[in-house]
């Protein structure tokens, strides 16, 4: 069941003022969200960012791939080719399915901003296995001295983090997609750096709120304008009398002040 289903199920209690506070943080809580403090939960444990990632991944896993050439007559032909058809829509190489390796190069893509593909060809030159390589261990080079042979080539690195290892590629081994924006225009950006902004807002607001619910709705701070002069001891009878009302009594709406005062919270 859909985090947002279970939400739904738990809103429809017999109690008319519904959840309360800590049965939603106990529930979220499941789920690595901390309403406690909002502001040190990671953004790994954002529920629907995750859930957004999963839906696309999965639409992408699903569409079908397909050969076309631009012909004069027809314009864009399909072509039929077995093996490409099996290698893009069926088994892209032994270990994984068509719809698991699409589905795992948009994760990477809209995760870390760009995923690769490595072509792993036959003796003939033609295409023989697809591999996905990690995107946080990969880089993209400029050879612009010529160090490998062709000036300003454009080269992926690959540094294997378990045996340490260090493979690079050319450009035309390597299938290269990227997120929609991009300021170097050889490398995305990934989503949750776009959505960064976004959702540190969004952490920040719930964790405000939180603290309002916390004291009945009343500020952190309440600063006091008096007309006239106070005696010694009268500000610290006017801060224990706040405080009184806005935990003690009731929703704290009401406060009862001499003439002269004035509230900003």
């Amino acid at each position: 069941m859909k985090i947002v289903e279970k939400i739904k199920n738990m809103m429809k209690t017999e109690k008319k003022e519904g959840l309360t506070l800590e049965e939603l943080g106990d529930f979220l809580g499941g789920y690595g969200i901390n309403i406690d403090n909002i502001d040190n939960s990671s953004d790994l444990s954002e529920t629907i960012y995750y859930i957004c990632l999963k839906h696309l991944s999965d639409t992408m896993s699903k569409m079908p791939w397909e050969l076309r050439v631009l012909t004069e007559k027809k314009g864009k032909e399909k072509i039929i080719n077995s093996k490409m058809e099996t290698l893009l829509n069926l088994r892209p190489n032994p270990y994984i399915s068509s719809a698991t390796f699409w589905g795992t190069v948009e994760l990477n893509k809209l995760h870390h901003g760009n995923a690769y593909i490595y072509i792993e060809a036959d003796r003939n030159g033609f295409p023989k296995y697809l591999w996905v390589l990690p995107s946080n261990q990969v880089k993209i080079w400029i050879d612009n001295k010529g160090i490998f042979g062709r000036l300003n080539a454009l080269w992926y690195v690959w540094t294997d983090s378990r045996s340490g290892k260090q493979y690079s590629f050319e450009m035309d081994e390597i299938i290269h997609f990227k997120t929609h924006i991009s300021f170097d225009g050889l490398s995305g950006i990934p989503i949750r750096d776009i959505l960064k902004t976004q959702i540190s807002s969004g952490k920040n607001s719930i964790g405000f709120l939180n603290k309002l619910y916390k004291n009945n709705m009343f500020g952190s701070k309440v600063l006091v304008h008096y007309t006239g002069e106070l005696k010694q001891g009268a500000e610290a009878k006017i801060a224990l009398k706040l405080e009184n009302f806005s935990k003690t009594q009731g929703s704290g709406k009401l406060f009862q002040f001499h003439l002269g005062c004035k509230l900003n919270y």
